[in-house]
């Protein structure tokens, strides 16, 4: 081996080096004798002392070869495999992403638990086929770059996870001139098409969305333009129908704005400071006039003094206000809203003062509140409204927030709002790393529940 070749050469050198450093010091000692300046007596005993030096150095030398080559012949090929084997599974296991290594003989030289969950293999097992994976187009893709090299990239389902899309790229592992082994790592597709999906999803409704409304006012120009061009006695209503849905078209656009730019600025942390308590009861004061024309009462109940916290004000001005409006479109005259608010001193205290408190209310977490890295979540602040109108089903709870999606349309009763609203509430909340929560009793009302943390930026 490459390093035993080397201690030799040292020794070597080193007997080498002591030979002729003895050497000159003798011929010096016996010029000294010819030359009278040194006794025989003392040139020959300097001459022993040297001689004896060197042959003990020289003894020492192959004693200490002879004790280390054994230590470094020991590093053979196999410990050297094994070692490379470990190093594989150390970064295998490292990575995140499902894993895995596959050589030139089809055998799974290593994989990670990732790669074991999709593929259902046993945890840590050596000595598998690689042909236990079951993925034809995965097996094709290593067969491959086995014999041709390069890479290649492919896609797959998951055995235990139907309708899961990975990708995976199937990479060389090259020694020498020849391909030993193929790395493959795999990237999860789904959140991409979830994406795409939605995306879509989207288009579609905002599409269909905007041109009912679109239909009916060309509809009735055309009436007015043809058959009862004449009959003028018609056309106030013609009008005041083409104005509802003119406005109903301007609401649609407003909140499909109003989505897009919260979206937009969705990953950057609210900066100002502001007092949720005062934004509260300004969307009250705004809202009582609207609750006395339809003869709803609302009972307010909320922590006397501030309740500081960082929020964009406009941001949770609107979601108490659609939160409000709603309350108010399914509220009949007569009944009552009960609102309170306030704060408290955790995400979690705060979750149980604004949610769970109807007994007997199916409930569903709309979304999760979420700690902001970076920020201390010493207080929090939540939220609750109630009302008294016709409530939701339980199957429908889970869906609110959806886009377009409206429980007015599933009762068969005339469909009011864009169906944005709920949507809007959930992405500023999300903004805001709160919780959204609904409860909800047939026949006996809704109730609306939110919680933020009073982030304390460092």
């Amino acid at each position: 081996m490459a390093i035993d070749t080397d201690y030799t050469e040292i020794n070597r050198r080193r007997r080498r080096d002591i030979a002729i450093l003895a050497s000159g010091s003798i011929l010096l000692l016996l010029v000294l004798w010819v030359t009278g300046a040194l006794g025989w007596i003392e040139c020959l005993t300097a001459v022993l002392l040297i001689a004896g030096g060197a042959f003990a150095y020289n003894v020492g030398i192959v004693a200490s070869a002879r004790v280390h080559r054994p230590a470094i012949r020991t590093r053979s090929p196999r410990s050297s495999r094994a070692n490379q084997h470990q190093a594989q599974q150390m970064i295998i296991a490292a990575l995140q992403q499902p894993a895995m290594v596959i050589d030139a003989a089809g055998g799974l030289v290593v994989y990670n638990l990732s790669a074991a969950e999709i593929f259902n293999l046993p945890a840590g097992r050596a000595g598998l086929s690689a042909a236990s994976l079951r993925h034809p187009e995965l097996l094709t893709s290593v067969e491959r770059v086995l014999s041709e090299g390069g890479s290649v990239t492919c896609e797959l389902s998951a055995v235990r996870q139907p309708g899961q899309v990975w990708l995976a790229k199937v990479t060389e592992l090259v020694s020498g001139d020849t391909v030993r082994a193929v790395l493959v790592v795999m990237t999860d597709q789904g959140p991409v098409r979830r994406a795409e999906k939605a995306r879509a999803d989207f288009l579609a409704n905002a599409s269909h969305e905007l041109r009912t409304p679109l239909t009916s006012i060309s509809g009735f120009l055309e009436t007015m333009q043809g058959a009862a061009r004449e009959d003028r006695e018609a056309w106030p209503r013609f009008v005041d129908i083409m104005a509802d849905q003119t406005a109903h078209m301007r609401d649609l656009i407003s909140d499909l704005l109003s989505l897009s730019r919260i979206e937009l600025s969705e990953h950057k942390a609210p900066t100002t400071e502001v007092d949720f308590a005062n934004i509260v009861n300004e969307v009250i004061e705004a809202m009582m006039p609207v609750a006395e024309a339809r003869g709803v009462a609302l009972c307010v109940e909320g922590e006397a003094g501030p309740l500081p916290m960082v929020a964009v004000e406009g941001e949770v001005k609107q979601v108490v206000q659609n939160l409000l409006s709603n309350a108010l479109k399914y509220s009949a005259e007569g009944s009552e809203i009960h609102l309170h608010f306030g704060g408290a001193t955790s995400l979690d205290a705060a979750e149980d003062a604004a949610s769970r408190t109807w007994s007997g209310a199916s409930r569903a977490a709309l979304l999760l509140a979420r700690p902001t890295i970076g920020a201390q979540h010493s207080r929090a602040v939540w939220l609750r409204i109630r009302d008294h109108g016709p409530g939701i089903d339980e199957a429908f709870l889970p869906r609110l927030g959806e886009r377009f999606f409206r429980v007015d349309a599933s009762r068969g009763g005339p469909v009011e709002g864009t169906g944005l609203g709920l949507a809007i509430v959930k992405h500023i909340m999300a903004h805001h790393r709160g919780g959204l929560a609904v409860e909800s009793i047939p026949d006996e009302g809704s109730l609306f529940s939110l919680w933020m943390p009073a982030l304390v930026l460092e």
